[in-house]
C-alpha cells in the first residue's frame, strides 16, 4: 500500500502570513479572519522583493521537497487525488434568511396551507403569507422581529467562532506536513 499523498506545500505568502498573522491582528486589535487577511494582502503587496526573499527561498525548498515526495509517492503506486474537505461547507453558519417575515411564515406556513383550498399551488401560500403580514400591526410584527434579532446574533456569534477556526485551519495547512517529511 502506497503511503499517504503528500500535502501541497505553502506558498511563500502564507509561510510569511503564518509568521506575521499575531502581529498584525494585535496591530488590528481583532483576531477577524476578515481583517487580519485583508490587512496582510496589503501589507505583503507593500513589501519589496528583497523583504519577500526569505519567504520565496523557503517556499522553493519546500516545493522541492514535495516534488520529491510526491514523485515517491506516484512511484509507489500512489493515486493523486485532489479533495476538499466537505464539512468546511457543511459547518459553515447560515445567515437567517427572510428577516422578521421569514420567522413569522416559518411559523404560519402550516396554518395558512391548511386555510388554503385542496390542490393549492406553494405560489398561493406565498401570496396568502404577503397578505396576512401586511395586515399585521407592528406590536403584531415585534414577536417575528424579535425572534429574527436572537437568530441573527446566533448567527454573528456562530460565523465569529467559525471564522477563528478556519483562520486556525489555514495556518495548520500553510504548515509543512512534518509526516510526509519523515518519511521522504
Amino acid at each position: 500500500m502506497a503511503n499517504e499523498q503528500p500535502r501541497r506545500p505553502a506558498s511563500a505568502y502564507f509561510l510569511w502570513l503564518t509568521a506575521s498573522r499575531e502581529e498584525i491582528a494585535k496591530g488590528l486589535g481583532t483576531k477577524k479572519a476578515s481583517e487580519v487577511s485583508k490587512k496582510a494582502g496589503e501589507l505583503w503587496k507593500a513589501m519589496s522583493e528583497g523583504e519577500k526573499q526569505e519567504f520565496e527561498v523557503q517556499a522553493r525548498s519546500l516545493k522541492s521537497e514535495y516534488d520529491k515526495r510526491m514523485s515517491l509517492f506516484k512511484a509507489q503506486g500512489g493515486v493523486v487525488t485532489r479533495k476538499r474537505p466537505a464539512e468546511a461547507k457543511e459547518d459553515k453558519p447560515r445567515r437567517p434568511a427572510g428577516g422578521a417575515y421569514g420567522c413569522f411564515l416559518a411559523a404560519e406556513r402550516e396554518e395558512i396551507a391548511k386555510s388554503l383550498p385542496e390542490g393549492h399551488k406553494m405560489t398561493d401560500v406565498g401570496k396568502a403569507a404577503g397578505e396576512r403580514w401586511r395586515s399585521l400591526t407592528e406590536e403584531e410584527k415585534q414577536p417575528y422581529e424579535e425572534e429574527y434579532q436572537k437568530k441573527l446574533a446566533e448567527y454573528k456569534e456562530a460565523k465569529q467562532s467559525y471564522e477563528e477556526t478556519r483562520t486556525i485551519d489555514l495556518v495548520e495547512l500553510a504548515r509543512p506536513n512534518k509526516k510526509a517529511m519523515a518519511g521522504a
